[in-house]
């Protein structure tokens, strides 16, 4: 037998390896992950120690402007979506447009949707809704606190929330430096699932499209602890 060796053997095990988890992980989960992050998954088996090249979470995200919220404190806030998003704000309201759907929501309201630990100059968060039939579902997360995420979901007729988690990304974890994650969130017909690379593990996490259940959770790395309140 002919060894193919077009690409690196560490390259190719990477890969198989991960064909076999992620088989395994859809037959338990009944969820098909992202190839971004069947890639990631990859990429961190051929690096066990760590790889610091995670998705830049800012790359194909949108500034977000809050008159008297985040402009004042100076921080910064960004958007994203699995298509085309617009988060537009006028008048005390905030409004989600996705493919011909929009739902509105108080700033104040809106302001609840932050992940641990709140509204801080320092921080970058990220928003990305997915707008469904069942509701608007509100993955946002801090691109450069790795394990700060939550995910909501709103009413479509009046954007009021019916159900709201925190997840665990890979835990919180004392560090020096920079750190940084990337998610992204899939809305399927009975699941909400988080997917989430970061500078300490890659992640997934499933919740109950109507109740908001935990379902599932998974990490690389495991979960050096759980977000605190």
């Amino acid at each position: 037998m002919t060894k193919d060796w077009s690409e690196p053997p560490h390259t190719s095990l990477a890969r198989e390896r991960v064909a076999g988890f992620t088989g395994f992980f859809e037959g338990r989960s009944g969820v098909t992950p992202p190839e971004w992050w069947v890639r990631a998954l990859e990429r961190e088996t051929r690096s066990p120690a760590g790889d610091p090249s995670v998705i830049d979470p800012l790359n194909s995200a949108t500034a977000l402007t809050i008159p008297g919220w985040n402009a004042s404190l100076g921080r910064r806030d960004y958007y994203a979506g699995p298509v085309p998003t617009t988060i537009r704000t006028s008048a005390g309201r905030i409004a989600i447009v996705q493919e011909g759907r929009q739902v509105e929501i108080s700033a104040e309201r809106f302001k609840s949707l932050l992940p641990f630990p709140g509204s801080r100059a320092s921080d970058i968060t990220v928003f990305y809704p997915v707008l469904h039939d069942e509701g608007c579902f509100v993955l946002s997360y801090l691109a450069n606190v790795p394990g700060s995420l939550r995910v909501t979901r709103l009413r479509n007729s009046d954007g009021r929330i019916q159900w709201q988690q925190d997840g665990w990304g890979h835990g919180f974890r004392t560090y020096v430096g920079q750190a940084s994650q990337f998610a992204t969130l899939q809305v399927d017909d009975a699941d909400v699932t988080v997917f989430g690379e970061g500078t300490f593990g890659t992640y997934a996490e499933g919740f109950d499209l109507r109740s908001g259940r935990v379902k599932f959770r998974f990490c690389t790395t495991g979960h050096s602890s759980a977000p605190r309140s």
